[in-house]
């Protein structure tokens, strides 16, 4: 998951559509760090729940931008950092 985040920061915005043809979807990179082939329709769809699932928890977040057409898209981008987020709950003496 560490991982799929870091290459979703990578690149500011994705589109949420897996069906988007010219920009790239969100799901593509969590794909690749699970070595999951997206041409298999189950694979794609368990990938698009995983989206919603983590948009949900806050490790996506859902933003509305215009395309190069300039008509508004919804797009995601990453949201909260599970580890930053990890230690904040569990800070000890000295974390700041």
């Amino acid at each position: 998951m560490i991982r799929a985040l870091e290459l979703i920061r990578a690149r500011d915005l994705w589109r949420l559509s897996s069906q988007s043809k010219n920009e790239p979807w969100v799901g593509e990179p969590i794909a690749k760090t699970l070595s999951v082939d997206l041409t298999v329709a189950e694979n794609k769809k368990a990938i698009n729940k995983l989206v919603g699932d983590w948009l949900q928890v806050g490790y996506l977040e859902r933003v509305e931008a215009k395309d190069e057409k300039h008509e508004k898209r919804v797009y995601v981008r990453a949201g909260v950092d599970p580890v930053l987020e990890e230690a904040r709950e569990h800070k000890g003496p000295g974390y700041d």
